[in-house]
C-alpha cells in the first residue's frame, strides 16, 4: 500500500495525504519523478510496474513476458527493459539402480533406477526506466525436490577377469514438474529431464 504527501503552497502552507493504491498484494520502491509516481507491486505472483499521474494508477508492464515493454505516457517516454543477468536451473540425482547384464568378455547391459532428484533456481534480473530515473536490481532463488527415475544402457568390457571398462547413456527425469518462486520473475513450473553419458571402470571381487 503506497500513500504520497502532497504540499500546497497558497494563503498558508497545507499538507495532505492521498492514498495511492487499495490491494492486498505488496507495493514497494516508489519513486517520484515529476508530476508522476511509479512503483512496483508483486500482482498474481508477477512484479508489475504501476505510474500514478496524480489523479489515477495505470499498470504499465506488458506481462506476456518477462521483459517489460513500457510505452509515451503524457509525453514521458518509459522505457523499462528487464536484463536476464542470470537465470538457471541446477539439478543432480540421488538414486538406486538394478543392472541386467549378459555374461561374456564383451557385456552389453541396461540399468533401471529411482530417486530423487533435489533442484536449485536462481535468477537475477534488473529493471531501469531511464527517464524517470527508476532502477531497480534483485536477485531471487528457490529450491525443490521431486522423485526422479532413470532408464540406461550400455556396454562393458572385461580386459581381465576382475577388470571391466564401461559405456553407458541414461535418460534421467523428474516425476512431475518442479516449482520455483523466483520473485520478479514469477512463478516457474519446470519438466526437468536430460541425457547422461558415463564413462568408467571397475574392479569385480
Amino acid at each position: 500500500m503506497i500513500f504520497i504527501i502532497v504540499f500546497g503552497a497558497v494563503a498558508e502552507a497545507d499538507t495532505s495525504v492521498a492514498r495511492v493504491t487499495s490491494n492486498s498484494y505488496e507495493d514497494s520502491f516508489p519513486q517520484i519523478k515529476g508530476d508522476y509516481l511509479i512503483w512496483q507491486g508483486f500482482n498474481d505472483g508477477q512484479w508489475d510496474v504501476f505510474l500514478w499521474d496524480g489523479s489515477e494508477t495505470q499498470a504499465m508492464s506488458d506481462r506476456s513476458d518477462p521483459v517489460l515493454y513500457l510505452t509515451d505516457v503524457y509525453g514521458v517516454t518509459l522505457l523499462a527493459t528487464t536484463v536476464h543477468d542470470e537465470e538457471e536451473v541446477d539439478a543432480w540425482a540421488l538414486m538406486l539402480a538394478g543392472k541386467l547384464s549378459k555374461s561374456g568378455k564383451v557385456s552389453p547391459f541396461i540399468t533401471v533406477g529411482a530417486g530423487i532428484m533435489p533442484t536449485n533456481g536462481d535468477a537475477k534480473p534488473s529493471a531501469t526506466v531511464p527517464s524517470l530515473g527508476f532502477s531497480r536490481s534483485l536477485s531471487s532463488s528457490d529450491s525443490d525436490t521431486k522423485a526422479c527415475g532413470k532408464f540406461g544402457a550400455g556396454i562393458g568390457y572385461f580386459p581381465t577377469k576382475n577388470v571391466s571398462l564401461g559405456l553407458e547413456g541414461s535418460y534421467v527425469f523428474g516425476l512431475g514438474d518442479f516449482a520455483f518462486d523466483l520473485g520478479f520473475f514469477g512463478d516457474r513450473e519446470m519438466d526437468i529431464r536430460y541425457f547422461i553419458f558415463t564413462l568408467g571402470a571397475a574392479y569385480h571381487f
